[in-house]
């Protein structure tokens, strides 16, 4: 509806809608995105030595569908906000480092294909991402495998992670800092009948609380350190504290200083 260009690279576009025509139904149109506004502003002279400085990209009240665009997955939904800073893409060195991203208000479904040929052509992936900062707020995401055989619903009502660094290469990953609070997660197994009690094909979550510092992970080995963990089930069962350093591989699982606690018992261990 409105285009505004500020010179060298600050675009903003106002009501974006993009369609694409419906691949069984040639009369049909389905629209990919539809954008209230969104915002663009990169610096120019990077780009010469092929480096990327975003000095903000944001898109507001967004609806989105990729329809056949991924062909492993369906995403579908509607954001409120994604603003995205990044002074840092070297794209011959193969590095990405993300200032800054917040994601708000959104909610999303995924629905994993069953269908895709294996890929049997040869690839090798050596991007290493630095991600300094990320918030998600009020958003809630939902999985469906093939078939719709699971279905996992999470909802973050305000989630933080800060000092990520992710080598795609290697398979190592790193997380200095992670807060989830009101948090909910649902698991659900289509085709299994409801038990009574803790039923491990139906389960749901509620005011999740989790707390990791120092996170690690690099093939076999994980480690963190869980610093807050609480949640209710709706079986009854409720975790008021669970605390401590954890380490883990192939073979062995170290909890040297374990606290654990629901509102009626408490346990410590080394």
């Amino acid at each position: 509806d409105h285009v505004h260009l500020v010179f060298p690279l600050n675009l903003s576009l106002d009501g974006v809608h993009i369609i694409q025509q419906n691949d069984s139904l040639p009369q049909v149109h389905d629209t990919v995105a539809d954008i209230k506004s969104t915002i663009a502003d990169v610096q120019l002279i990077p780009l010469f030595r092929k480096q990327i400085n975003i000095d903000r990209i944001e898109f507001n009240d967004m609806k989105l569908n990729t329809t056949n665009f991924i062909h492993e997955a369906r995403v579908k939904g509607t954001i409120g906000m994604l603003e995205l800073k990044s002074h840092g893409i070297d794209l011959s060195g193969e590095i990405v480092r993300i200032n800054k991203c917040n994601l708000k208000d959104a909610n999303l479904d995924v629905s994993l294909s069953d269908t895709v040929p294996p890929d049997t052509t040869p690839s090798h992936n050596f991007w290493k991402i630095y991600a300094d900062n990320l918030n998600i707020e009020n958003t809630d995401a939902v999985i469906h495998t093939p078939g719709d055989t699971l279905r996992i619903e999470t909802y973050m009502g305000k989630t933080m992670a800060t000092g990520g660094y992710f080598d795609l290469y290697k398979g190592l990953y790193n997380v200095r800092k992670f807060d989830w609070q009101g948090g909910k997660l649902t698991y659900d197994n289509i085709y299994k009948g409801y038990t009574k009690g803790l039923d491990y094909n139906h389960l749901a979550l509620s005011n999740i609380t989790i707390g990791i510092d120092s996170l690690y992970y690099y093939d076999p080995k994980l480690s963190f350190n869980l610093r807050a963990c609480a949640f209710k089930e709706k079986s009854g069962i409720e975790v008021s504290k669970l605390q401590g350093p954890m380490q883990m591989d192939s073979t062995c699982l170290r909890l040297p200083n374990l606290i654990f606690s629901t509102p009626n018992s408490n346990l410590k261990a080394n």
